[in-house]
């Protein structure tokens, strides 16, 4: 794609994402709230833990992603029918919202207003790779 056209379709999707920021909000912050909510009732505060400790663990399911596309990405042996990367990238998301929902974050309008910002950059973001 050329440049022109790459910023066309970054305007295109800007436009998507300013119509649905409210769905995306809502939606990320009951994510948040649930993964938090599941993550205390499975014991996993029931000590004391710094937000070091718990990025460590978002951490380690990125590092689980690049094990499974390391050996081929094959099949999840806990979940059918997905594959090792599709799981450990559910992992991923799922700590994330949770560190989200246990700290407050608001990571549904942070995304859309991130991603609002990154339309606006310069392509490849003004940089060579």
């Amino acid at each position: 794609m050329t440049e022109g056209k790459d910023q066309n379709k970054k305007e295109q999707i800007a436009s998507n994402v300013q119509n649905d920021a409210g769905a995306i909000g809502r939606v990320m912050a009951r994510l948040s709230l649930m993964s938090n909510g599941m993550a205390h009732a499975g014991g996993f505060y029931d000590e004391p833990r710094s937000q070091i400790h718990e990025l460590g663990l978002i951490h380690e399911e990125v590092s689980e992603m690049t094990w499974a596309v390391r050996h081929g990405n094959p099949e999840s042996k806990k979940l059918t029918g997905y594959s090792n990367l599709e799981e450990e990238a559910a992992d991923v998301f799922i700590r994330l919202a949770d560190f989200c929902g246990e700290h407050r974050l608001r990571l549904g309008p942070a995304i859309v207003a991130k991603m609002l910002h990154n339309a606006g950059r310069p392509y490849k973001h003004g940089k060579e790779f």
